[in-house]
């Protein structure tokens, strides 16, 4: 085969490759499905002390044949122009998706956040067993799960198939 018979192959394949995988990744994105996450910063907790945060546990419930492995993907809430936190992370559409959220304690210690976050009507708040300075905690606006080794994450329910993202206030 002469070189330029085998760049004009190999160029027929790149070819073939793009036209298969498009599909395939067009599937993908309309079985997926944005969530975005929002809430107001509690009174008494500033960007200075710390850090807030969402962990995608996985897609889907522990007890469903089609869930997602352990995710366990972690994604920062930014504060938005409006003194809101948004956070957004990606998840099956059909199974819905497992969160919960964090805040990692930097300027102030893990009392004093938990005393804001309580304050502030968020409920389940708990100390990290493998990271002294980070607080879990769950929006009581929110559906809960408890997962088969005792874990109270929320859970987001799958949105309308028309539709390919969801917001939540929480």
């Amino acid at each position: 085969m002469s070189s330029e018979a085998a760049v004009s192959s190999m160029g027929t394949c790149l070819t073939l490759a793009r036209i298969v995988l498009v599909p395939i990744i067009y599937k993908r994105l309309r079985r997926s499905c944005t969530a975005e996450l929002r809430f107001r910063p509690p009174q008494g907790i500033s960007p200075v002390s710390g850090f807030f945060a969402v962990r995608h546990v996985r897609d889907g419930k522990d007890e469903m044949s089609d869930r997602s492995h352990l995710l366990n993907h972690d994604s920062r809430f930014l504060l938005s122009r409006s003194g809101t936190y948004i956070a957004t992370f990606n998840f099956t559409k059909r199974v819905g998706a497992q969160f919960k959220m964090y805040f990692q304690c930097t300027g102030m210690t893990p009392g004093e956040a938990r005393t804001a976050l309580h304050a502030a009507g968020f409920r389940q708040i708990s100390l990290d067993e493998h990271n002294s300075h980070r607080l879990w905690f769950l929006s009581t606006e929110h559906p809960t799960y408890k997962t088969r080794d005792g874990f109270l994450n929320h859970y987001l329910y799958a949105p309308g198939s028309e539709s390919s993202s969801v917001s939540v206030s929480l």
